[in-house]
């Protein structure tokens, strides 16, 4: 799954990783993804969401996810850490993530980085 309010960024990544023969859900609302995650995170092993949202913080929404699925693979992928080195140790002690991704990101990254998370090739 992989949650980004910026469509663009959203379809490019998918598309990416579709090539990459990767599958991925997709939601520019981490209201609605949070809904469908419910519902079906027997489908998913690793979620990608942006950190900064509109309808949600990534933070909110990664801490709800990992509530119904405390097992999942967490990537953060956001453009806030460039400027504060310590952000990555911060997030993972108030949070479950496995890794950060910093935007901006090449997709080839992104792909690489997915088929190593989920132990793939």
């Amino acid at each position: 799954m992989v949650v980004d309010d910026d469509a663009d960024i959203l379809d490019v990544v998918q598309r990416s990783l579709r090539k990459w023969d990767l599958v991925s859900d997709g939601f520019t609302s981490p209201v609605r993804a949070l809904e469908h995650f419910r519902l079906n995170s027997h489908l998913y092993s690793l979620v990608i969401s942006d950190l900064k949202m509109r309808e949600m913080s990534g933070f909110d929404f990664i801490e709800q996810i990992t509530q119904i699925k405390p097992d999942i693979k967490v990537t953060m992928m956001t453009a806030f850490i460039r400027d504060t080195v310590d952000i990555p140790e911060m997030l993972r002690g108030i949070l479950k993530v496995d890794s950060i991704l910093e935007k901006p990101v090449g997709i080839r990254k992104v792909c690489l980085h997915v088929r190593k998370q989920l132990q793939i090739g």
